[in-house]
């Protein structure tokens, strides 16, 4: 099982789909915020989290930096709308595997996930 933190119930039921559909099936939970975020992160000990930066009860800095603390194997996914140089630059300095623009990079998430899998294949 794999993880989403994303607010929109909408982006978040996409994602899943989208992911099941595309990506041999891979099943995704989703949590609307921070706090579902680090039970279901912690209860799941996922391969794959999709992060989004903006999430009502925190940021995905924070998060991103706990996850990787909990479990430095997981690969982090950013996926928000703040998709500039300067939250790119920030994240990767913390430590994200990917980042991903939601209003543009949805076609990308099949060949990330292939990557990830490839990569978790061959360590």
């Amino acid at each position: 099982m794999n993880l989403i933190i994303d607010d929109s119930m909408l982006i978040g039921e996409k994602l899943q789909r989208f992911l099941f559909n595309t990506t041999a099936a891979l099943p995704f939970e989703h949590a609307k915020n921070v706090n579902e975020g680090m039970v279901l992160f912690t209860a799941l000990n996922p391969e794959i989290v999709f992060l989004d930066i903006k999430l009502p009860d925190g940021n995905g800095i924070d998060v991103l930096v706990s996850l990787k603390k909990m479990n430095p194997g997981v690969k982090v996914i950013i996926f928000s709308n703040l998709a500039d140089n300067f939250y790119q630059k920030k994240f990767r300095e913390k430590g994200c595997d990917y980042f991903l623009d939601k209003s543009k990079d949805f076609v990308k998430i099949p060949g990330v996930i292939n990557e990830i899998i490839a990569l978790t294949k061959t360590n």
